[in-house]
């Protein structure tokens, strides 16, 4: 048990509390005048978004597409679809899902007002591969584009211009219905176009933006049919996603309701009054995980440098990227900006680095995360594991595990990307 774990378990509530997508819905469609007669909501918060709008706002018709394992914690009335969908690579069912809420989509008409419910995972949840394309055509760009460590927007330029649900398609299908948008943001800079693929918003890229894309991380030969539709679309043979001046877009109001930056200053203010001095509150973290780490324990080290007798926290929020190509392990973000850090405060006193991804799920694990101290290096080499070369094959898990070290909250219902904090407190000295 590290010193520092009641801070950690009263900031994990406050990361929970500050990222609720409920409350959220709960504030807009207080101070919206609306009266929704159709539901759609996606993404990891979908249920929790969705739960709030049905109890506060009664649409007859509607349909969600949510996390298998939360299905079961909310209870659905009769008019409203629940549909199972994967995250983060799409699987058969999350096709399937795609097509009911295309059909859905259509059926709508000018006297309908749609409330759309938009988080994080939506993207891979409206999975519709434009013909000839593929869902494993889809699956294998998606996975080798998240290992290359491509950004949020490289991915999506791609996804935009390969499937037929996202960059504003589903404003088009829609139109010309009202849509209000709620949307719990997971992308830097709090981008609509970015959120979830942007499905209800004008898209700024182009068929050329996708094919750079996959250029730049080496990977136009990986995909044949993803290349040569793309490269069609370039060439004007496929029409190009809405733009801003489409009337499609006449009709739709979008509104952000959860962001990582609000969880960054609840974390801020939870600390201050748990008697930290906040050095640093910094947003739109970007970069590769491991360096980040490396960054965030160095300058808690040199902040334990000054004169004890006050505790000093430093916060992060952000979505970072790890790059595993030729590597073997088992990870995710947060654990592997952990491990970097573990390995940089190693014999450190005092010095605590949190690091949790909001939606419960780090990467393709059962962890949220992980805390580390100047004594977890230790304990992994206890149990046979070298800290360095577990971070160099990108196997973080199972070095986290093996110094009892991750955090596993389960699926959180929400997601608002990835916080990291650094704690300093009184009892630090050099080493």
């Amino acid at each position: 048990m590290h010193a520092a774990h009641p801070h950690v378990r009263a900031l994990l509530h406050t990361i929970r509390n500050a990222a609720d997508p409920s409350q959220g819905v709960r504030d807009a469609l207080t101070s919206h005048e609306v009266h929704p007669t159709s539901l759609f909501a996606t993404g990891k918060a979908s249920l929790t978004m969705a739960s709030t709008a049905l109890e506060m706002a009664a649409p007859r018709t509607g349909v969600i597409t949510a996390v298998p394992d939360l299905i079961s914690t909310v209870e659905i009335p009769e008019g409203i679809e629940v549909l199972s969908a994967d995250h983060p690579l799409p699987t058969q069912r999350n096709l399937q899902a795609a097509r009911r809420v295309e059909a859905f989509m259509k059926r709508l008409g000018e006297q309908d007002t749609l409330l759309a419910l938009i988080s994080g995972g939506g993207s891979a949840h409206l999975c519709a591969p434009v013909p000839p394309l593929t869902l494993d055509d889809l699956r294998r760009a998606t996975d080798a584009l998240l290992r290359a460590g491509a950004t949020i927007q490289e991915l999506n330029a791609v996804r935009k211009h390969a499937e037929r649900l996202k960059g504003g398609n589903l404003a088009r299908l829609a139109y010309p219905a009202r849509v209000l948008c709620f949307v719990v943001s997971d992308v830097m800079g709090d981008r609509l176009d970015t959120i979830s693929s942007g499905p209800f918003a004008p898209d700024p890229t182009t068929y050329a933006d996708a094919l750079e894309a996959l250029r730049v991380h080496g990977l136009l030969d990986l995909v044949p049919a993803l290349t040569r539709h793309l490269q069609a679309g370039l060439a004007g043979r496929f029409p190009e996603t809405p733009k801003e001046a489409d009337p499609c877009f006449a009709r739709v109001e979008s509104r952000i309701i959860a962001s990582n930056a609000q969880v960054v200053r609840a974390c801020a203010a939870a600390l201050q009054e748990m008697g930290y001095e906040v050095l640093e509150e910094r947003t739109q973290c970007t970069g590769q995980a491991g360096e980040l780490g490396r960054r965030l324990a160095r300058r808690a080290i040199d902040a334990a440098r000054t004169p004890p007798g006050r505790a000093m926290a430093i916060v992060m929020g952000g979505e970072t990227t790890v790059d595993t190509r030729g590597a073997s392990g088992l990870g995710g973000r947060m654990q592997e900006l952990a491990l970097a850090a573990a390995i940089e405060i190693e014999g450190e006193l005092g010095i605590t680095v949190l690091a949790v991804a909001t939606d419960g799920i780090d990467g393709p694990t059962d962890a949220a995360g992980a805390v580390v101290d100047g004594t977890t290096c230790a304990r992994m080499r206890e149990h046979g594991v070298d800290p360095r070369q577990a971070l160099e094959s990108h196997d973080s898990y199972h070095a986290l595990d093996a110094a009892q070290a991750l955090l596993r909250t389960g699926p959180t219902g929400t997601n608002v990307n990835d916080i990291a904090i650094a704690m300093i407190r009184p009892e630090c000295q050099p080493r």
